[in-house]
């Protein structure tokens, strides 16, 4: 992320040349070079961490008064623990680089009123004023301004401003657990297109999207958004539509506007894990074998919906495929011939919830995959039953 929300907010700019050591990183802002005493009634520096609370990239008001701390626990000059502004201990937060394991809280006012911070700089400044004022007790020449400072951006940064859901959520470590991945989806119908909305927010390196359909008018009502008359006039590809879409959140969307085949099998090899979200059988059933001759671990998906009685029953089905699971056993799951494949396919009903519900199931197995969410049943196949409302697991690793 670029110093952006830094430049642009008049706050962030104040505490900047004020002369502290600032930077933002992932929806945070970090304080560096903090001067506090500890224990021993010596002088530390550590790092603060506040919650940045964004309308775009501009700083908005403060949500609270909290802050989060890197260093041990601060003391006043006598080496007494400030526990009139300690919280809490014991935090696991992760922002920039450091572990923040204490909470601060204090609240501004006078004369036993409290409000909140008006910005940032003034709640900045009332944390180091604490911790330094002691420091500068047992050693008048320190400062919270430093003499050296790094540059306030992140860089390799994938979003085009701050994820500050996973800052407010205090997740922001286990989110990156994604980072650094090049992710492929494969088909861009409903369920790929719900795929890629929620790959899009997360913190994947790259996301290239191959498809070469066009949208056209019956794409808008299974696909995630509402696409403007103007555009499917247009008919432009689908995945040319959805890096427009998508690059104003993430910004290393990639689009390949053509279908997946033994011409551009090779491209595949650039993903460290891939969706499959494609229709037919025979496709499927040529697009796997390339993946798995290239180690690329990947999600299989489908829909199978049928009329029965002037209802739609049916399922959805996720099918992961890696290194690790008996493959032979998982792919009896998948539909990759023209003999093999399913009736209820050749209908091709798609319904946007069923195709966000099949694009859900894929992303949540990949996360529990990537550790982002707790896995005691490591599941190779599952499918949901739309008359039972039962989802079952077919195969675990």
């Amino acid at each position: 992320m670029s110093s952006t929300p830094i430049s642009h907010s008049g706050d962030l700019q104040r505490l900047w040349h004020d002369g502290y050591d600032i930077a933002t990183d992932d929806g945070w802002l970090l304080v560096r070079q903090v001067p506090y005493v500890d224990g021993d009634k010596a002088v530390q520096y550590g790092t603060l961490a506040i919650a940045l609370n964004l309308a775009g990239d501009m700083t908005a008001a403060p949500n609270d008064h909290q802050a989060y701390f890197s260093g041990s626990d601060p003391c006043d000059h006598q080496g007494r623990p400030l526990n009139h502004i300690i919280n809490s201990r014991g935090n696991d937060l992760v922002a920039g680089g450091d572990r923040f394991r204490l909470t601060f809280s204090h609240k501004p006012g006078e004369n036993g009123t409290t409000r909140q911070y008006r910005d940032y700089h003034e709640l900045v400044s009332a944390y180091v004023d604490i911790l330094s004022s002691y420091a500068q007790a047992v050693d008048p020449a320190v400062s919270a301004l430093p003499a050296v400072r790094l540059p306030p951006n992140e860089s390799d940064y994938p979003f085009a401003y701050a994820d500050t859901a996973s800052a407010r959520a205090e997740i922001s470590n286990i989110s990156r657990r994604l980072a650094g991945q090049t992710v492929g989806i494969i088909g861009l119908g409903g369920t790929g297109s719900y795929i890629a909305d929620l790959v899009a927010k997360t913190h994947v390196r790259e996301l290239h999207l191959w498809d070469g359909d066009r949208l056209l008018q019956h794409n808008a009502f299974r696909s995630p958004g509402a696409a403007p008359i103007e555009v499917l006039r247009k008919q432009p590809f689908k995945c040319e539509y959805y890096q427009s879409i998508y690059s104003n959140i993430h910004t290393r969307v990639v689009a390949h506007p053509y279908y997946m085949g033994p011409n551009c099998f090779d491209e595949l090899a650039q993903c460290d894990f891939a969706f499959l979200a494609v229709d037919g059988a025979e496709v499927r059933g040529s697009i796997i074998p390339a993946l798995i001759q290239r180690n690329v671990p990947f999600i299989d998906t489908g829909i199978g919906l049928a009329e029965e009685v002037g209802r739609l029953a049916g399922q959805v089905r996720t099918v992961l495929v890696n290194d690790t699971v008996d493959q032979e056993q998982v792919l009896k799951h998948v539909p990759m011939s023209g003999e093999a494949d399913d009736d209820e396919y050749a209908a091709n009903i798609q319904i946007a919830d069923m195709n966000a519900l099949n694009a859900t199931a894929a992303v949540i197995r990949w996360k529990k995959l990537m550790g982002v969410y707790a896995d005691s049943q490591r599941e190779c196949v599952s499918g949901y039953w739309i008359e039972y409302n039962d989802f079952i697991n077919d195969e675990t690793g």
